[in-house]
């Protein structure tokens, strides 16, 4: 029998710690971002939630996702702004950085707000929070 702490007891911790059925925490979580999706849905024409969509850039891609797959395929309201469109402003940071790193406009200053748009990218296609600013 291997002694606490030691390194083939710690080898089997992961076995031992694993979940007999679904985690009660991950099921509450994604019960809640469906709740969310449907209100988003039914709420669209609330000019508070078009305010905070429009604020946002949009939905990053996993909840547009989600979202849309709650929209009923008859359901012809208007997004917030027009058609569902995430990220139209970090698109549009992310092509000037792009433009600049051309050897044609490398004399022009690269913005603070362009300057981290492809970690902004990144973590809005991924689902996450958008990252610190440098």
């Amino acid at each position: 029998m291997p002694r606490p702490g030691s390194s083939v007891a710690r080898a089997e911790w992961p076995r031992d710690l694993a979940a007999s059925a679904e985690c009660p925490a991950c099921v509450l979580e994604r019960d809640g971002a469906r709740r969310a999706a449907t209100l988003l849905l039914k709420h669209l024409d609330d000019e508070a939630i078009a305010a905070a969509y429009a604020r946002a850039g949009g939905l990053c891609l996993p909840h547009l996702q989600l979202t849309l797959s709650h929209a009923s395929p008859s359901a012809a309201r208007p997004w917030p702004g027009g058609r569902p469109r995430p990220g139209a402003r970090l698109r549009g940071e992310l092509d000037e950085l792009i433009r600049k790193h051309d050897y044609q406009f490398t004399s022009e200053p690269v913005l603070a707000e362009e300057a981290d748009a492809w970690r902004r990218a990144v973590a809005a296609v991924v689902g996450e929070p958008e990252p610190e600013k440098l």
